[in-house]
C-alpha cells in the first residue's frame, strides 16, 4: 500500500500521495516512457524580467561550495607553476599534493582521495579533471582573454571524453590502462571514470566497483560539456552529456508522488537494485539538484519533441521535490525525507541545492516551462539563507560589483563602474565611497553618474535608466573619498549604477573580457551570457570616474 505521509527532518509528519517507488533498473526506453510530455510555451520575454533571476544571478555567484574571485587567475598560474610534471604516477603513492602526468594522454592533473588527508586512496589517479575546467581554467579565460587557460581547458575536457564510458561499455582509458578489469560495461553507458581507483562501502551502502560512474558528480561534468556546447558549437560536448542523462539517470529508479497538487521525483543517490541488495531509499537534496541541473541543460537543446517532453518533466518534478524539502524542512539538509537517515539532520551540501536548482530553473524558463510554482519559495528561499549561510550573510544588505572597463596601460582610459543591488530594506541617505589610486590622473572634479535601472519587461526588452532617477554629481577626489550622498534611496530588488557618463546620455555598456566574465560566471551557461552586460544595469549604477594612467 502507498505512503500517504512522511516525515521532514524535524520527525513531523506531512501528506504526500500517489507515491511510486521502483527499486529495481528500468531499461532508458521503459524509464523515460514512464514520463507524461510537458507542454511548453518558449517564454515571449527576457528572462531578467523575472526578479528571481535578476537577483540571484547578479554579481559572483557562487560555484557549488566554492567562491570563484577575480584572484582566480593569479592563483591558478601560481598553482600550476608549482605542479611538477611527471611520468607513469598513476598507481603510485602520492608525494605532492598535485603532479601532471605526461605519459597519459591530455596531460591530466593527478592527485589522491580526498586530496590533503587521502582518506580514501593515497594513490594518483586522474580525478576530478573536470573541476578544474570549471572553477580555475574557464574563469580564468574569461577573465583575462589569454588562451593557455582556453587551451588547457580543452585539452581536459578532451581527457574527459578519452575515460568516459561509450554506449558499447567499452572505455578507452580502461582498456589501455587497465586491460585486466571486466569489460565491456555497457550498464555504465555514458559515464565517466572520474574518482574509483579503489572499491568504496559508502555510507547508505551500497558498494562502488572501480572505474565506476556515479550520477551526482558526473551529473556536474555534464553540465559542463552543455556549457562546452554553447561556447564552442561542437556538437560531441552536447551528445556526451546527453548520453549520460539518457542512459545514467534510469539505473538510480523512478520515484514519484504528489505534494501540495503537483507530482514530484527523486533519484537515489546510488545505483538501484533491491534484489541486489542495494539501498532503494538513499534521496539526497543536492544529488537531486545536481540531477535536475544536468537534466534541464540537456532538454534546452533538444531536438526531438518527445524526448525533449518527458525531460523537462522530470527537470520540473525534480525541482518540485527541491521545494517540497525546502517548504518541509526550512533548509536544505544532505538527506532525502525518504531516506531512514533523514532524521540526523545533517547539514551539507545546500549551496550546491541552491546553485544547481536556480540553474537548472533557468533553463526550465528558456525552454518554455512554467516556473509560476517555483519562483515564489525560491525567492523567499534566497533571503531567508542570508541569515542561515555565511556564503550568503554578506549579501543580506545588498550585492555590490565593482568593474572597470579600458587597459590598465600607461596613457589608457579606465572608466569605473559599481553596481548595487539592494536585497534588504530600503537604503536611505547612501554614501558612497569609493578611492582612487594615486597612479592614476584624475580631472581637478568630474561626474559621478547615479542611475537607478530599470529591467525588461512587457514594454521594453533592454536596460534602461529611470528618467527620474537619473542624477549627474560634480564631485573631486576628496569628496568621493569622503563620501558622497546619493540622490535617492536604494529600493530592494532593483538596480542601480554609479558611472563616470557624461550627462545626459548613458554610458556605453563596457565590452572587455573582464567585465564579460562577471556575468558568464554567474551561471556558467550561454543562455545568460548573451544578457549579461546589461545585466550589470541590474542595480542602481555608480559610475565613479573616467581616470587616465600616467605616462610614466
Amino acid at each position: 500500500m502507498a505512503r500517504t505521509s512522511i516525515l521532514n527532518a524535524h520527525g513531523e509528519p506531512y501528506p504526500i500521495s500517489e507515491v511510486e517507488d521502483l527499486g529495481e533498473i528500468l531499461s532508458p526506453e521503459a524509464f523515460w516512457d514512464k514520463l507524461p510530455g510537458l507542454q511548453v510555451q518558449p517564454p515571449k520575454q527576457s528572462l531578467w524580467t523575472v526578479p528571481l533571476f535578476r537577483s540571484f544571478f547578479f554579481g559572483m555567484t557562487e560555484m557549488e561550495e566554492k567562491l570563484v574571485t577575480f584572484q582566480v587567475a593569479d592563483a591558478t598560474l601560481e598553482r600550476d607553476a608549482d605542479i611538477p610534471t611527471v611520468s607513469e604516477a598513476m598507481g603510485n603513492k602520492v608525494q605532492s599534493m598535485f603532479v601532471i602526468d605526461d605519459s597519459l594522454p591530455y596531460n591530466p592533473i593527478m592527485t589522491g582521495l580526498d586530496r590533503r588527508m587521502l582518506t580514501y586512496s593515497d594513490r594518483y589517479y586522474p580525478r576530478r579533471n573536470h573541476d578544474y575546467v570549471l572553477q580555475d581554467y574557464l574563469p580564468s579565460y574569461m577573465l583575462t582573454g589569454d588562451e593557455r587557460f582556453w587551451r588547457r581547458a580543452e585539452e581536459l575536457m578532451a581527457f574527459l571524453r578519452f575515460s568516459r564510458w561509450k554506449e558499447d561499455g567499452s572505455n578507452d582509458f580502461v582498456e589501455r590502462y587497465y586491460p585486466e578489469e571486466k569489460l565491456p560495461r555497457p550498464e555504465w553507458a555514458g559515464g565517466w571514470d572520474y574518482v574509483f581507483d579503489w572499491a568504496w562501502l559508502d555510507g547508505y551502502g551500497y558498494q562502488w566497483s572501480l572505474h565506476e560512474p556515479d550520477h551526482h558528480v558526473c551529473a556536474a561534468i555534464a553540465s559542463l560539456h552543455v556549457h562546452m556546447f554553447e561556447r564552442t558549437g561542437a556538437v560531441h560536448y552536447w551528445e556526451d552529456a546527453r548520453s549520460f542523462v539518457m542512459n545514467q539517470i534510469p539505473r538510480y529508479g523512478f520515484h514519484k508522488g504528489v505534494w501540495n497538487g503537483h507530482v514530484y521525483y527523486w533519484t537515489e543517490y546510488n545505483p538501484t537494485g533491491l534484489s541486489e541488495g542495494n539501498p532503494i531509499m538513499d534521496a539526497c537534496d543536492n544529488v537531486v539538484a545536481l540531477v535536475a541541473m544536468a537534466v534541464s541543460k540537456v532538454a534546452y537543446y533538444e531536438t526531438d519533441p518527445v524526448v525533449k517532453g518527458q525531460l523537462l518533466e522530470y527537470t520540473r518534478g525534480l525541482l518540485w521535490y527541491m521545494i517540497r524539502e525546502w517548504e518541509t524542512d526550512g533548509k536544505w539538509f544532505y538527506d532525502g525525507a525518504e531516506n531512514p537517515m533523514n532524521l540526523r539532520k545533517y547539514e551539507s551540501h545546500d549551496i550546491v541545492c541552491i546553485v544547481c536548482s536556480l540553474i537548472a530553473l533557468v533553463y526550465f524558463y528558456k525552454a518554455g516551462g512554467d516556473i509560476a510554482p517555483f519562483t515564489e519559495s525560491l525567492s523567499d528561499m534566497e533571503v531567508r539563507y542570508t541569515t542561515m549561510s555565511g556564503l550568503f550573510q554578506r549579501k543580506a544588505f545588498l550585492k555590490l560589483v565593482k568593474l572597470y572597463d579600458g587597459e590598465p596601460a600607461p596613457g589608457q582610459e579606465l572608466k569605473f563602474t559599481s553596481y548595487a543591488h539592494v536585497t534588504g530594506h530600503p537604503l536611505r541617505d547612501v554614501l558612497f565611497r569609493d578611492k582612487l589610486s594615486d597612479g592614476l590622473s584624475v580631472p581637478e572634479r568630474f561626474p559621478l553618474r547615479v542611475s537607478r535601472l530599470l529591467p525588461p519587461d512587457a514594454q521594453s526588452s533592454e536596460w534602461r535608466p529611470d528618467p527620474e532617477q537619473d542624477r549627474a554629481l560634480w564631485v573631486d577626489r576628496t569628496q568621493l573619498l569622503e563620501g558622497v550622498q546619493l540622490p535617492f534611496e536604494l529600493v530592494p530588488k532593483e538596480a542601480a549604477r554609479n558611472h563616470s557618463g557624461q550627462p545626459p546620455n548613458p554610458p556605453s555598456l563596457p565590452t572587455s573580457p573582464r567585465t564579460h566574465y562577471l556575468f558568464y560566471l554567474c551561471t556558467s551557461h550561454s543562455v545568460l551570457r548573451s544578457t549579461f552586460y546589461v545585466l550589470r544595469s541590474t542595480l542602481y549604477v555608480l559610475r565613479t570616474t573616467r581616470s587616465t594612467c600616467p605616462t610614466h
